[in-house]
């Protein structure tokens, strides 16, 4: 006997219970993105194309007069869309200046689901299958430094395959699209088939996996921010400890390079680079031979220099999670591992996927581990050029088998078979039944795969 007894909400509960228990069977939903809690958004300045907010509670219901008068009061309005049972949903503004005045008075918060469709306009896909439509296009600007898309996905949609499988929930997928038939703005949600104890577990579920993808997003705008400082008029006598001397003091030194009258340094943190430049600015030094005062700059640090990810190529069927972890500590702290397993058979692939805590280690790690034997096989390190590269489904080894296309075979006008692509073999049939070389009734109009 299930110890919930008649309270049970559990639709795959295999206790008995008793005949009173009412169960509640499984029912389609749909949740909005901004419906979930987000602890850990980043705090960052809206792009200038950001002109949708989220508005919980609405003063009013959708479509009254009440609300179109409280909104009016911020500027113009494009579309309204009230979340269905909720009294809450999303606010498109015409200009980016009157929802900024909405969100200044408090009454709604910047649109993540706005935020996520455009970042993954700018920074691509990433392998996710997501709709674009003529809204986007031409928008080159997004509030966030990579696809937000990606990181909820995740690589080869794996955290959408974990989310069903700790949560129980079915045929979930993650959508944008139009909310409604007659709604302009699109909006990013999920939907699925779940019990009600399935969807509190999916609603915790999803709320970490947010946090997580944050953070790694707040990392990133960290990384942005100048960390590098290029010092000129230094002292020709001065040699590496010498220079490092001076600048250690305002913070952590990740690397430091001298190259004739110019000194880069790079900093762990932006905050240590900022300060160095303020206290070192017009600093004069005495010497034998006279010398122009001490001139700081800040610069932006490449996207590869602040890359963690790499792709480890080579592993073994056999490979254990904690070898290779143990292989790659040896470099720097992870902040994750994953080997590639197949969904079927359970198998692990040829590849992993291996995150640094620190870039610089990451960097290391491509050459101090590369090359490296393990159980008979080598492993191959690549350093991706983005950090989603690196985890995206496409990144393949260089030593894998290329697999042909399908062909398809066409009947030809004159003469002999040939072989064409899927797309070329449709295009062809298409074109010779327009100009009517080709009649669709006949046997032969067929596509053999």
């Amino acid at each position: 006997m299930c110890r919930d007894g008649a309270n049970c909400v559990r639709s795959d509960c295999f206790f008995a219970h008793p005949k009173e228990r009412i169960l509640k069977p499984p029912e389609p939903f749909q949740l909005h993105l901004d419906e979930f809690a987000m602890p850990k958004r980043p705090k960052v300045s809206p792009a200038d194309t950001d002109r949708e907010v989220f508005v919980d509670p609405f003063p009013a219901i959708e479509g009254s007069e009440e609300l179109a008068e409280f909104l009016n009061t911020f500027g113009q309005v494009d579309d309204v869309y009230q979340i269905s049972g909720r009294d809450c949903g999303y606010v498109r503004f015409k200009h980016h200046s009157s929802a900024q005045a909405c969100v200044d008075n408090e009454a709604g918060a910047w649109s993540e689901s706005e935020r996520v469709l455009s970042s993954h306009h700018v920074y691509g896909d990433g392998g996710c299958k997501v709709h674009r439509d003529s809204q986007w296009d031409g928008a080159t600007q997004s509030a966030y430094p990579a696809s937000l898309v990606s990181y909820i996905v995740g690589p080869r949609r794996q955290n959408i395959f974990n989310l069903m499988d700790s949560s129980g929930v079915k045929l979930l997928h993650i959508n944008e699209g139009e909310s409604d038939s007659n709604s302009v703005s699109r909006r990013v949600n999920f939907t699925g088939v779940a019990d009600e104890l399935q969807l509190q577990r999916f609603r915790i579920e999803v709320e970490c996996l947010l946090a997580r993808a944050h953070e790694r997003l707040s990392e990133l705008l960290q990384a942005a921010q100048p960390r590098a400082l290029i010092a000129t008029n230094l002292p020709p006598t001065f040699k590496y400890h010498d220079a490092r001397r001076i600048f250690l003091p305002h913070g952590t030194i990740e690397s430091l390079t001298l190259d004739g009258q110019f000194t880069r340094v790079l900093f762990c943190e932006a905050d240590a680079a900022k300060r160095a430049a303020e206290a070192l600015e017009g600093m004069e030094f005495h010497s034998e031979s006279e010398s122009p005062p001490l001139h700081c700059e800040l610069q932006e640090v490449d996207a590869s220099e602040h890359n963690t990810c790499l792709v480890i190529h080579g592993v073994p069927g056999a490979a254990i999670e904690e070898d290779l972890r143990a292989i790659c500590e040896r470099v720097g702290p992870l902040a994750s591992l994953q080997i590639g397993v197949d969904r079927k058979t359970k198998q692990n692939k040829s590849y992993a996927f291996v995150e640094y805590v620190h870039a610089s280690d990451a960097a290391r790690a491509s050459e101090v581990i590369d090359k490296t034997c393990y159980l008979g096989h080598t492993l191959n390190l690549n350093r991706a050029k983005s950090s989603w590269v690196a985890l995206s489904p496409r990144a393949t080894s260089s030593t894998s088998p290329v697999i042909k296309p399908k062909q398809f075979s066409l009947p030809a006008p004159a003469g002999g078979r040939r072989y064409l692509s899927a797309t070329d073999a449709i295009g062809a049939l298409l074109k010779r039944q327009a100009t009517g070389t080709i009649d669709s009734s006949d046997k032969r109009f067929r596509v053999f795969i």
